[in-house]
């Protein structure tokens, strides 16, 4: 049971990772094919839109995945999500057939097909739990950190692969996205329960997304309505209503306030310290290999290897949370030291005025 538990939570991150791939060499092709004026950093355009756009179908393709976990197992969630991006990959790529009308076609109906099943938030959103019940107990809370490690690569890998694959063919990245979602259609099959375990209602099954451990006859009993399901998510018996859940609105927030930064990144340097385009997109992808080094590996490293040795899991957390804010607090201090070092380097640098005989000495004759 061991194995078959360390085997499916393998296949449900391999699972992340494609599905990120593949969702981010779509959002990627309209930067790399569009001119500047669609996607310029810092301005309302087609870029903005896009990104408008896909928050907003990710997030209603997340209470779809929701619904569906609580009324069917686990695969056909899986199955709904790959659909969505498979869909919305398509999407795009009969849109850039489309001579002057394509910009908009990408930008805008792209991300809104996402609403059937979310993109690659939805995904990491599935993925996680999933492993809450299918991972290892000892090995459950690396295993979300490895979520998040798996999410960074893949999205930094979307684009590289887009840019890359557009400059031989724009039917490229819609190849590559469709591949991954075909191979996240064979893993979403190989983790279906069998047949056997399914139609048995005595079977105690130990791999439900659920509490309590309910297996998927269960889940199909409940038979929840979607009034009922919003309900339970907005009602006054909601989740987010709970104490234990009040510190959220803060995390999101702080959430935004890292996201609204990415966008504006290039822009930002190239006004402040005039730096050219061609710059400005060096140091990005300077910037997105610390981010993969950092948050990608380094930090889920520390995760997996003490995960053995923590008989608590929030003392884990509470270590890898100080590793953070260390990294963040020394991010800051960085950005803080490069806006000043010219003030600094000019002060330390001002030629002092010399000191004269005649005002030094002034003997009498």
């Amino acid at each position: 049971m061991m194995q078959t538990d360390t085997k499916s939570a393998c296949l449900a991150l391999v699972f992340l990772g494609l599905m990120t791939v593949g969702d981010s060499v779509t959002d990627s092709l309209l930067p790399a094919l569009a001119d500047d004026a669609h996607t310029q950093s810092g301005r309302w355009n087609l870029g903005t839109a896009a990104l408008v756009l896909k928050s907003v179908s990710d997030i209603i393709g997340q209470f779809v995945i929701g619904y569906s976990l609580n009324t069917k197992p686990k695969h056909h969630a899986m199955n709904i999500n790959v659909t969505s991006i498979l869909v919305a990959s398509l999407v795009t790529l009969l849109s850039l057939f489309y001579d002057q009308q394509w910009p908009v076609l990408v930008a805008i109906v792209g991300p809104l097909v996402r609403c059937i099943g979310g993109g690659s938030h939805a995904s990491a959103f599935l993925i996680l739990a999933i492993l809450h019940d299918q991972a290892p107990p000892q090995y459950r809370f690396a295993s979300y950190y490895w979520t998040g490690s798996i999410s960074v690569l893949a999205q930094a890998l979307g684009p590289f692969f887009a840019s890359v694959l557009a400059d031989h063919s724009h039917v490229l990245p819609g190849v590559l996205s469709g591949t991954c979602c075909l191979v996240g259609f064979w893993i979403s099959d190989s983790l279906k329960p069998p047949s056997c375990e399914s139609n048995n209602p005595s079977h105690n099954e130990t791999t439900s997304l659920l509490p309590h451990h309910q297996n998927d006859v269960e889940i199909k009993r409940l038979s929840i309505s979607v009034a009922e399901y919003m309900s339970r998510c907005f009602g006054k018996k909601s989740l987010i209503r709970r104490s234990s859940l009040t510190f959220l609105p803060q995390v999101f927030f702080l959430m935004a306030i890292c996201k609204s930064t990415r966008p504006l990144f290039k822009t930002y340097i190239q006004h402040r310290d005039h730096v050219s385009p061609t710059e400005a997109d060096a140091l990005w992808l300077l910037r997105s290999a610390m981010s993969v080094l950092i948050f990608g590996i380094i930090l889920p490293g520390i995760a997996l290897g003490t995960a053995p040795r923590v008989s608590y899991p929030n003392n884990m957390n509470l270590r890898v949370a100080r590793i953070s804010v260390l990294f963040i607090s020394a991010g800051a201090f960085m950005i803080g030291l490069s806006g000043s070092l010219r003030a600094i380097t000019i002060g330390l640098s001002y030629p002092k005025p010399k000191i004269t005989l005649s005002e030094t000495s002034s003997k009498p004759l």
